[in-house]
């Protein structure tokens, strides 16, 4: 596990001297030794840190929260988009921005116009 380092000490068993700010790799059982130990000097030597999957996983959910939202939204304004006639879709490529061709298909708009939606 990774520990970080609040305050300057000294490792009773390996003499290696630790600064505020270093972050050090000790298993479960030494982390609760040391800490158990530095606690005769005040305590508040150590703090665990948060483990890079726990991280991870709270990221990685909230992108999905996200994606699913907007993937919502892309389906409620697509299916908009595809019950548009011609001259409504060269509006709405007008209304986001989108350059057209006058010859374009409603099928090539319609891929334009979900494109932008999709943000690519």
């Amino acid at each position: 596990m990774k520990v970080k380092v609040l305050k300057s000490f000294k490792d009773k068993y390996t003499k290696t001297e630790y600064v505020a700010g270093d972050e050090i790799t000790l298993s479960e059982a030494r982390f609760s030794e040391m800490v158990k130990n530095l606690e005769t000097y005040g305590g508040g030597f150590v703090e665990k840190m948060p483990q890079v999957e726990e991280v991870h996983n709270e990221v990685h959910q909230e992108e999905e929260d996200d994606t699913e939202l907007l993937a919502h939204e892309f389906k409620v304004k697509a299916r908009e988009v595809a019950r548009l006639k011609l001259g409504q879709l060269r509006e709405k490529c007008e209304e986001f921005g989108i350059k057209y061709a006058q010859e374009d298909t409603k099928a090539i708009l319609f891929g334009k116009i979900t494109c932008h939606l999709k943000g690519c």
